[in-house]
């Protein structure tokens, strides 16, 4: 496997991972800035992409940090989300890295994007 910088394109099938803060529900009385519960990996692969809008499914999700003591909940396996492509590109370290990983035919080829951000 060989390590590539992106460019920002994806790819239908693309594997992206990032980190993501998990924060309370909002609540309307509440008067001050709400802290996080905790943070969650997840990895996802990209179906459709539409314009300016990827649509993932999630592979793997799994609690990484929890500041609240209790039971946090990942995302469901197999479920399906919409994100802007600019915010799976925010990431805390610049660009995402990719790797592609070869098989036996030239439609097998994948790329995984590592992305981090909060």
């Amino acid at each position: 496997m060989a390590w590539e910088k992106s460019g920002g394109d994806f790819v239908e099938s693309d594997v992206v991972e990032w980190t993501e803060t998990i924060w309370p529900p909002n609540s309307p009385r509440r008067r001050k800035k709400p802290r996080p519960w905790g943070k969650q990996k997840v990895t996802a692969q990209t179906t459709v992409i539409e314009g300016k809008f990827v649509r993932l499914i999630i592979l793997k999700s799994e609690i990484t940090e929890n500041l609240t003591g209790a039971e946090l909940k990942p995302h469901k396996l197999g479920s399906t989300f919409t994100k802007k492509r600019s915010t799976l590109l925010r990431g805390k370290f610049g660009t995402p890295s990719l790797v592609r990983r070869k098989g036996k035919n030239a439609s097998s080829d994948r790329r995984v994007f590592i992305i981090l951000y909060n």
